[in-house]
């Protein structure tokens, strides 16, 4: 079985799409009689993630190459399937218009793409993207992959009526770690690209009203926030907390990959993301699989699994969350621990990624030649 994958980058660039989407296809890579190839244009980082991608054959082109050659090597490759990642770019375009060009059954995943917030963000660029190419290419899609019934929902509600599978992100399982809650420097961190979509400017006045409440926990708490600059938004951030007089206890870090990543969230006490949009974020399962309580938003598509013990569902009102940062923050060492202890027996039970690789096997099977 032949497997041709579009993505917008096959490197740290893409974000949460490419951990989620070299995750999975290096599993499915591995499977006997399955060959997995990867277009994605060349970018800065795209030679030092081809690690990621394990077994994959990657075939980096430039921006013109997608619409020029991009058919033809398609053809040449001879796939049985082609799996498009993402919405509005011209990888996603190029994917589909070579799929249906050839006559290739063609799957697409919007990854969070057509939340309404989503949508909202450069409205009038998807709009355009939407009347011109997008909207025809998505409808005629073989199946969509929804990450969530929420995103079936978004898929629904813009017209679609075909095949939808529901299929989540996952997560690698190493060894489960110590507990390692310290007592006496407690530390909640953020682990993402910085932009607006993730809430960071909410979290950040909602720290501090928290620590403006008498005797309030969180003063033993500090927050680190690690993760790279997506449109310029760092130094604003930055200033806020200047201006807050918060420079000691809230700090912009570096961003995390691969051990670096798994060290940072092992020395954290919690994990926040009050993201505004998300299709389903693998950094919230990453800190489970880590035994690190979560803090999360509605928008995290993943309420049922945080309210089930595993952490808290928080506000994007600053108020409120500033209120539960410091009920979070009363919490003793035993029952933030459980919280972690519980969030890795979730991912171990359904967020596999090698379980999930053989559910997109089974899929792709459907339609092998």
């Amino acid at each position: 079985m032949k497997v041709c994958v579009s993505v917008s980058s096959a490197s740290r660039a893409g974000g949460g799409v490419f951990t989620a989407a070299a995750a999975l296809y290096s599993r499915l890579a591995e499977m006997p009689n399955v060959e997995v190839l990867v277009l994605a244009p060349r970018d800065k980082f795209h030679q030092e993630d081809a690690i990621a991608w394990g077994k994959c054959r990657l075939i980096h082109l430039s921006k013109v190459d997608f619409f020029s050659r991009y058919t033809s090597i398609v053809r040449q490759l001879n796939p049985d399937i082609v799996h498009i990642h993402g919405l509005w770019t011209f990888t996603a375009f190029s994917g589909a218009f070579a799929a249906k060009r050839l006559g290739v059954p063609y799957v697409i995943s919007p990854h969070g793409m057509l939340d309404p917030w989503a949508r909202a963000n450069s409205k009038y660029k998807k709009d355009g993207a939407w009347a011109l190419f997008q909207k025809r290419q998505f409808y005629a899609a073989t199946r969509v992959h929804a990450l969530n019934l929420k995103e079936v929902s978004s898929v629904r509600q813009c017209g679609y009526r075909g095949e939808i599978s529901v299929l989540p992100n996952g997560v690698d399982l190493l060894a489960a770690p110590e507990v390692n809650l310290n007592t006496d420097a407690k530390r909640m961190c953020f682990l993402g690209r910085i932009h607006p979509k993730k809430g960071i400017d909410i979290l950040i006045e909602a720290w501090a009203i928290a620590l403006g409440k008498t005797d309030s926990a969180l003063l033993n708490w500090s927050l680190e926030i690690a993760g790279w600059d997506d449109g310029g938004h760092v130094d604003g951030y930055k200033s806020r907390v200047d201006e807050l007089g918060l420079t000691d206890v809230i700090r912009f870090v570096a961003p995390k990959f691969d051990q670096e990543k798994f060290n940072f969230l092992s020395g954290s006490s919690a994990f926040i993301l009050p993201s505004r949009s998300e299709g389903l974020p693998v950094a919230v399962l990453e800190a489970w699989e880590r035994c690190i309580p979560v803090l999360g938003s509605v928008e995290t598509n993943l309420v049922d699994e945080i309210n089930s013990g595993c952490g808290v569902v928080i506000s994007l009102n600053q108020d409120e969350l500033a209120r539960q940062l410091v009920a979070f923050a009363e919490l003793d060492l035993e029952q933030r621990v459980e919280m972690g202890q519980k969030g890795r027996c979730l991912v171990e039970d359904r967020f596999s990624w090698r379980k999930i690789a053989k559910q997109f096997y089974e899929l792709y099977q459907t339609y092998s030649k």
